[in-house]
């Protein structure tokens, strides 16, 4: 886990694929809050949002408890957008994706009913015909 951004309300972190944000049933599985907690880089942290166990990227937290809510509502205003590398080649023309997802308590799986409806825009900005590869930008439509 590596800071990446620090002032004096707002802390950008790394945080590794196959690392739990929080503590789960089993306290003895690794996570990022636990290790925010067990190097004491700030007297007080919480986190802002999540991502999921299988996911790299960037964690936002807030680093003074009066700043809660200003983070918390700018937050909420932001455009949510991410890179992803994924396989194949993706098709040029943008994209609608809606789904139906279920959380559960380590992972975001994909359900034909019962699960909250997630939408969100796909654009492909690379290819790397090499690698069989298409890095995307993802823009969040639902939450």
């Amino acid at each position: 886990m590596v800071v990446l951004y620090q002032d004096e309300k707002l802390a950008i972190v790394y945080k590794e694929p196959k690392l739990l944000v929080h503590a789960s049933v089993d306290k003895k599985r690794k996570n990022l809050e636990s290790l925010l907690k067990e190097k004491e880089l700030f007297p007080y942290f919480r986190l802002l949002h999540r991502i999921d166990f299988k996911t790299s990227g960037l964690i936002a937290l807030c680093i003074k408890e009066e700043h809660n809510k200003e983070l918390d509502s700018w937050l909420k205003q932001s455009k949510k957008v991410y890179l992803a590398l994924v396989e194949g080649q993706v098709s040029e023309d943008k994209q609608r994706l809606e789904d139906f997802i279920k959380i559960t308590k380590s992972e975001v799986k994909l359900v034909h009913c019962g699960g909250k409806k997630a939408i969100c825009d796909l654009s492909l900005l690379h290819y790397f015909p090499n690698e069989n590869l298409s890095l995307v930008e993802v823009t969040l439509v639902t939450g």
